[in-house]
């Protein structure tokens, strides 16, 4: 989601391997959070009045991202000062 201002609900639970339910959950708790923003939307291409589901990053969200990839990359390197040194 750093490069695309948002992702279909179905590509997010299909890429993390999540189920409906799951994802759901964990994306109301990043939506209380304001992390993230959620928008639904009709589809042109289904036939039925389901919708499809949007989900985007708030400008918190998007700190917050950039903050966890950025100590995940220290970790990863090794970096002085990381927790079990």
């Amino acid at each position: 989601m750093r490069r695309v201002p948002e992702l279909e609900f179905t590509v997010i639970r299909d890429t993390l391997g999540l189920n409906d339910a799951n994802l759901s959950k964990n994306l109301k708790v990043l939506i209380q959070a304001g992390l993230v923003t959620v928008r639904k939307e009709r589809s042109s291409a289904r036939l039925d009045a389901r919708r499809l589901t949007w989900v985007g990053l708030t400008a918190e969200g998007k700190k917050a991202l950039e903050t966890h990839l950025a100590a995940l990359a220290e970790i990863a390197e090794g970096a002085p000062g990381v927790v079990g040194e």
